[in-house]
């Protein structure tokens, strides 16, 4: 008697499989306008913009050490 057994791509792989394969494709064919949008933009603004958003993260995230009440109603 043989075993079966577990197929090699379950519907869940496939579907996680499919979204990427979409992703890529979107990455894909928007490139060339990503590119064309971001090649005027200096590297003094990408420093400024970064250093601002972490400053807000830091200044307005809620880092209290609270316990997690995950599922809970």
């Amino acid at each position: 008697m043989i075993a079966r057994s577990r197929p090699f791509l379950s519907v869940a792989d496939f579907d996680d499989l499919k979204t990427a394969l979409m992703f890529a494709g979107i990455n894909f064919v928007l490139s060339p306008l990503l590119v064309s949008l971001t090649e005027t933009v200096s590297t003094d603004t990408i420093y400024t913009m970064t250093t601002i958003m972490l400053l807000a993260n830091l200044a307005f995230h809620d880092y209290t050490a609270a316990p997690h009440t995950y599922g809970t109603m």
